[in-house]
């Protein structure tokens, strides 16, 4: 048996290789001809159109209040460094002297070492008694040296001289007893002022001298501030302007100070409390960078030092990051809805009575929180969609939730 060449064997393989897959795909092509053309038919379905399921609400006017809501940190109303007047040794600090101490007004912070003040005051109380007596004096030999030119004027021609009648001389002493009361005086104040008392009822924030410490005229001792009241800058956008009272706009010299209510809250800790205060002013300038407006709100006692009643509540202290619900004007009738029923093109969906969709062009003056306030494109009684949809379309069927959990259609 002569064996195949190479050759005969590689042609043979390739005649396989290309002859097969065609072989193949026709015989698949028969197969699917016949199960398309001879087999069994399936009937078509009849489904339904989806209609989704979307909960309505029938808004009525109401009268609206409107808030402008804001945020910021509290800082005090009257902050300032406490100063010496004088020189001196501090010789006395009192108990309440400390960073966080509380004082009313007229309370002793700190006392200088009087002793050299003391010295001054009983000199400058000398040179006064002494001014005094001088000038006694001179007021007695005037009044006998007219007494002396009374009796001997008819024998002497011309005016006296205003020497003769210590003129001069008791103008002087006047003088010097003016400028020793004032010695006096200045003596007795410096007297005073070594001991620094509170110019206010506050809290003071820190402190830089101590008992011991030799002190300058003018050296800074504390930083106190006035807690009879404190601030809050609260920045909102130009445009919410329009939702506050109209001395807001204007900011005359007369309109001041506001009186808005503000309420402002906080937390410590898992704890939520809240203060009342007003919207005192306005900042003197826009913000250039944020184009925002600030509004000052003040709120009066935040320690509760005056009103007892409130020692239970939360003190509203400095640095204190807070929220604030600004009181707006009042609308006499507006509708108030979800914020998730407004569109992105500004529009709402409706439901007539067939319960077909229809959409709606509204005017949303404002946002308040997840509330949109409408003021035009709504009437009484009209139910709103407040279920969002991925693609309303006017007039397609919905079905209301209340009837698919059983309730009225």
């Amino acid at each position: 048996m002569i064996p195949k060449s190479n050759r005969e064997l590689n042609r043979g393989m390739y005649r396989k290789r290309v002859w097969l897959p065609i072989v193949l795909s026709s015989l698949c092509s028969l197969v699917a001809i016949g199960l398309v053309r001879y087999g069994p038919r399936v009937a078509p379905l009849d489904v339904e159109p989806y209609k989704p399921v979307v909960t309505l609400r029938q808004v009525e006017l109401a009268p609206k209040t409107l808030y402008v809501a804001s945020q910021g940190s509290v800082r005090a109303s009257i902050r300032m460094p406490l100063a010496s007047q004088l020189d001196g040794l501090v010789s006395e600090v009192t108990d309440i002297f400390i960073e966080g101490g509380f004082f009313r007004k007229g309370d002793m912070l700190v006392r200088i070492d009087d002793t050299d003040y003391r010295t001054q005051e009983a000199e400058a109380r000398s040179r006064c008694v002494s001014a005094r007596l001088h000038l006694k004096t001179l007021e007695g030999e005037a009044e006998l040296a007219l007494k002396d030119w009374n009796e001997m004027s008819t024998f002497i021609e011309g005016e006296p001289s205003p020497l003769l009648f210590r003129e001069p001389q008791m103008e002087d002493a006047l003088a010097k007893l003016m400028a020793a009361e004032a010695s006096l005086d200045k003596a007795q104040q410096d007297l005073k002022r070594t001991e620094i008392r509170a110019p206010f009822d506050g809290r003071i924030l820190n402190t830089s001298v101590d008992l011991g410490q030799f002190i300058r005229r003018g050296q800074e001792l504390a930083v106190v501030f006035d807690t009879s009241r404190v601030e809050v800058s609260l920045p909102i956008p130009l445009g919410d302007l329009m939702f506050l009272d109209d001395a807001v706009r204007a900011q005359t010299p007369d309109s001041l100070p506001f009186s808005i209510p503000v309420e402002l809250s906080g937390q410590f800790g898992d704890a939520a409390y809240s203060w009342m205060g007003h919207i005192h002013r306005v900042a003197g300038e826009i913000d250039t960078r944020s184009r925002m407006v600030s509004l000052i709100a003040e709120v009066v006692d935040p320690y509760g030092m005056v009103d007892k009643e409130a020692g239970g509540h939360a003190a509203l202290q400095l640095g204190m990051f807070v929220t604030a619900r600004i009181e707006g004007v009042h609308l006499p009738a507006a509708f108030s809805l979800p914020r998730s029923a407004i569109l992105p093109d500004g529009r709402l969906m409706t439901v007539d009575e067939d319960n077909r969709i229809r959409l709606r062009q509204v005017d949303v003056l404002t946002f308040e929180n997840e509330s949109a306030i409408i003021v035009n494109g709504l009437v009484n009684g009209d139910r709103v969609c407040i279920t969002r949809l991925e693609t309303p379309m006017e007039g397609s069927e919905v079905r209301l939730a209340e009837a698919v959990d059983g309730g009225m259609p």
